[in-house]
């Protein structure tokens, strides 16, 4: 298992690693646990490849985290209007691309979302 000393390269590494040699090797009844592992190894893949971390939209807007934005929309201390919404969606898509790609493309496909 060689790989670049990044981040992302050793999780790269890990991830072909489980992925060609342990996998493959689960017993039956433990299968379904080691899908659900190599989904989040996928995950955690995309959003190192990310440009942007998706919670970068928000704080570059200056509304600060995802929870502390939560927090305030809470306390209405927040304008809901629609530039608050199209930051939020901006989000929840960014999101989308990293851990369910799939979903994001046919909801797009159906016509529920636009491409922004």
């Amino acid at each position: 298992m060689k790989a670049s000393r990044t981040a992302r390269g050793l999780l790269e590494a890990a991830c072909a690693e489980y992925t060609n040699e342990i996998l493959p090797q689960l017993p039956p009844s433990q299968r379904y646990a080691g899908a659900m592992l190599r989904r989040a190894l996928d995950v955690l893949l995309a959003e190192a490849a990310a440009a942007e971390p998706p919670e970068a939209v928000l704080e570059r807007e200056g509304l600060g985290t995802a929870t502390e934005l939560a927090a305030a929309l809470r306390r209405r201390d927040v304008d809901d209007g629609p530039a608050l919404r199209r930051i939020l969606r901006s989000h929840v898509e960014r999101k989308l691309e990293i851990s369910n790609p799939r979903f994001l493309e046919e909801t797009r496909a159906a016509g529920a979302i636009s491409r922004a």
